[in-house]
């Protein structure tokens, strides 16, 4: 529409607004809502088996990503905030892997064993963890990363390399780009869009609209 939004940081994670370096600050983001730099950023659709197609802005997840939010309690995220998902997460460990199909843009599908597949528009965690380096909200690209540790242990290479923003990818860690991404499975598995579970499914087709969300930044 050509307005501006202005975010106001108000959740647990506040991913978006973190990526944005808009205040978590009520006030101070208020004040950037009305008097900051109008921004244009990307939006993704996303479409797929048993939801109505929708639209996030930061990340979308298969596997142990999405078992993590569907397994955090709710009691527990209002007293401790986003460390809920690290408890949920510990718990999630074990996730089985999958065999995930991934097709992007008008590339052959190409097959991957994963424990958790993520596609971001942007591209940090919480306390700034780079689990997409090279994500750009406003590049016209989707980024996706296929985690498969093969054990337990395997979890503190992968925390070390995504840490270090090791650029060496692998069976463990794969990195991959695309305007439009579509991801496949034999079986349900968990999904997640923006950290709200969306339910088991088989499908999620994510294509990117460039600079279609017009937001206020500092």
């Amino acid at each position: 529409t050509g307005i501006p939004v202005g975010i106001i940081p108000a959740g647990t994670g506040n991913l978006l607004a973190r990526n944005l370096d808009i205040p978590l600050f009520l006030r101070a983001a208020v004040d950037v809502a009305l008097t900051g730099v109008d921004r244009p950023i990307d939006l993704v659709e996303v479409s797929g088996d048993g939801f109505e197609s929708t639209h996030f802005l930061v990340m979308a997840g298969l596997g142990m990503d999405a078992a993590i939010m569907a397994g955090v309690n709710e009691d527990v995220k209002k007293r401790i905030g986003w460390l809920a998902y690290v408890v949920s997460g510990l718990k999630s460990l074990a996730s089985p892997a999958a065999r995930i199909e991934v097709t992007l843009d008008d590339q052959p599908p190409s097959m991957h064993r994963a424990r958790t597949i993520v596609v971001g528009n942007v591209g940090h965690l919480q306390a700034g963890m780079p689990l997409l380096p090279d994500a750009r909200i406003d590049d016209g690209l989707l980024d996706v990363v296929v985690l498969h540790p093969e054990r337990f242990w395997s979890w503190l290479s992968v925390v070390a390399r995504v840490l270090t923003r090791h650029p060496r990818t692998d069976e463990t860690i794969n990195r991959m780009t695309g305007s439009l991404v579509r991801l496949r499975v034999d079986d349900d598995i968990p999904r997640q869009l923006d950290g709200d579970p969306i339910g088991a499914g088989r499908e999620l087709v994510m294509t990117c609209l460039p600079g279609r969300l017009l937001v206020r930044v500092p």
